[in-house]
């Protein structure tokens, strides 16, 4: 399940309307449409005003695809690592 399919269920669980749910997060109702289909990737406070709102706990997760850069870059010396930046 997406996190914009997560949030529109939470909102429906609550028993929220979307324009109801989108006036608590403190955001247009046609940008809470667009977050819940998937059409707009709104900005990290958009996200978490919307999974307060909603209940849900927001938890940031790297990227699968960067697992092998950042077990890189942790493996690193700090001296290194600022030599790199």
């Amino acid at each position: 399940m997406t996190a914009a399919a997560l949030l529109s269920q939470a909102r429906r669980a609550a028993g929220l309307t979307r324009p109801m749910a989108a006036w608590r997060a403190g955001v247009a109702q046609p940008t809470l449409a667009r977050v819940e289909s998937g059409c707009q990737r709104p900005s990290l406070p958009t996200w978490t005003g919307c999974c307060y709102r909603a209940s849900l706990a927001l938890e940031a997760l790297p990227d699968p695809h960067e697992l092998g850069v950042l077990e890189t870059t942790l493996a690193l010396t700090p001296v290194v690592v600022a030599r790199a930046g």
